[in-house]
């Protein structure tokens, strides 16, 4: 290396570049940081709502590529939901419902709509998937510390689940 190189002759950054690096790069996360937090909130029910969405998908594609019948348990009385499908015995159903997924302590489940068995706010619903791919159509409605009330909608031949930032039914039409 030469002067002309632009480096020094030890082939280093001075002190002086250094420091205004790192004021540049802190100054940079120091606006980004709230932004992305804004974008990606990390809230309880933010976080349930995202598991449904990605679970009830992955139960409509599972349930055709196994030839089974899966059920997604929603216990509304203890905040709990599992999956099973019709091949198990009755130890590996209490072993999912033991390692099922619990809503954190500030969501719960308001209440679970299914157009042949209505509205049910407490005890159990199910929601099965079957072997070709349909499901049964219910609307969840999950209720978050603070916030109003969301739903998300199953529909039998619609392979992901609508959100809807507030309360829907199906008399709404």
């Amino acid at each position: 290396m030469t002067e002309s190189d632009g480096l020094s002759a030890s082939g280093g950054f001075t002190l002086m570049e250094l420091i205004v690096v790192t004021c540049l790069l802190s100054l940079f996360l120091m606006f980004s940081i709230p932004r992305l937090q804004s974008v990606m909130p990390m809230d309880h029910l933010n976080a349930t709502v995202r598991w449904m969405i990605f679970t009830v998908s992955e139960l409509k594609n599972i349930a055709v590529q196994n030839s089974r019948f899966y059920t997604l348990h929603l216990d509304m009385d203890h905040r709990l939901m599992w999956i099973s499908h019709e091949g198990m015995t009755e130890a590996e159903i209490l072993a999912a419902k033991k390692s099922g997924f619990r809503l954190p302590a500030d969501v719960r489940i308001q209440d679970v709509e299914i157009p042949d068995s209505g509205k049910a706010s407490s005890g159990s619903a199910v929601i099965v998937f079957s072997s070709r791919g349909y499901s049964n159509k219910a609307i969840i409605h999950l209720q978050g510390k603070g916030g109003g009330p969301v739903s998300l909608l199953i529909e039998p031949f619609i392979p992901g689940v609508s959100y809807f930032g507030r309360c829907i039914s199906f008399q709404e039409g």
